[in-house]
């Protein structure tokens, strides 16, 4: 019973509700049109601002451009071991070049107590022998060898001696370079690639030795002269690179002393390096950028303090 009475209550409202929106039956409603106002839509605007990132870059490694400066090319010292080369059977021995095969030259004493120049090679050290006509075992020493195996170096008539006879060694045949002047007063003492070899020799027409060079083929020697044409104080040359240039030391003419300069030798002109402050310089080696190292004294007849300088082109 409650169930029903609550459904004819709802359909009475139901039917009061429509009568009241429907008006007559069968009347349609007035169409209404509608016509929305426009609407600009204006954006406020918004600042944005970012928040700061930090940027680190990744290292980067710079590696400086090579230059021609004496120290351009020292680098940190990488680790070495010394190894013994042993002797010709004697008590010592000195090796004094070495080429870019590793073949290392110099001088031993063997078992007679002869000085003789050796060429160390494969593990192995062998005699060079001596010059064709000469007496056998005679006090020689190799000083410099090339990229070809060539070698130079002296010989004495006896161990005693300091300074001999020049030769070079090439295929196995050592030859003398002073047949035509004096025999017991020079050295060959650096060779090039192309074979170019100087040292010093005494010449019949000085008192002292001089600078010399000597080109592949009949190993005539020629004279480099001093840093003054008057000197007679003597000079030597101890080095020369692939590009010719010869470096040594020469007598300062009018110097009773006879003060020693470092020189360089290139275009057939010497030029005199100068000292460090002393009296004395002298230049050992030069290298294919040319870089000359040697010695000068820093006061006058006291300390020598070894000195690198660039030859400008």
């Amino acid at each position: 019973m409650i169930r029903k009475s609550k459904n004819l209550v709802s359909l009475v409202i139901v039917a009061i509700t429509l009568a009241s929106c429907g008006g007559d039956e069968g009347t349609a409603p007035e169409p209404v049109e509608l016509t929305p106002e426009p609407v600009e839509l204006t954006p406020e605007p918004v600042e944005l601002t970012p928040e700061p990132v930090e940027l680190i870059p990744e290292p980067v490694e710079l590696i400086p451009e090579p230059t021609q400066d004496c120290q351009s090319s020292i680098q940190e010292a990488p680790i070495y071991r010394i190894i013994d080369l042993g002797t010709l059977g004697g008590e010592s021995s000195k090796a004094y070049s070495i080429n870019d095969s590793g073949k290392v030259v110099g001088g031993s004493f063997n078992s007679n107590s002869s000085h003789r120049a050796f060429i160390y090679d494969s593990d192995v050290m062998s005699d060079l022998g001596d010059k064709e006509g000469y007496i056998l075992e005679q006090s020689n020493r190799a000083y410099a060898i090339n990229n070809h195996g060539v070698i130079v170096g002296d010989d004495g008539r006896d161990s005693s001696r300091l300074w001999g006879n020049g030769w070079v060694y090439d295929s196995g045949v050592m030859s003398s370079l002073a047949s035509s002047y004096t025999e017991e007063d020079s050295a060959a003492l650096d060779i090039n690639e192309a074979g170019i070899i100087v040292g010093f020799n005494k010449f019949p027409w000085g008192t002292r030795k001089r600078a010399f060079v000597v080109y592949p083929g009949d190993y005539s020697i020629t004279d480099l002269g001093e840093l003054n044409s008057e000197s007679e104080c003597g000079s030597a040359a101890f080095a020369i690179n692939n590009s010719n240039q010869i470096v040594g030391y020469a007598g300062d003419f009018g110097n009773l002393r006879c003060d020693k300069r470092a020189f360089l030798y290139e275009n057939d002109v010497m030029h005199d390096l100068g000292t460090l402050g002393g009296p004395d310089s002298f230049a050992t080696d030069i290298n294919d950028s040319g870089c000359i190292v040697g010695a000068s004294q820093i006061i006058s007849y006291g300390q020598e303090l070894v000195f690198c300088t660039l030859v400008m082109k």
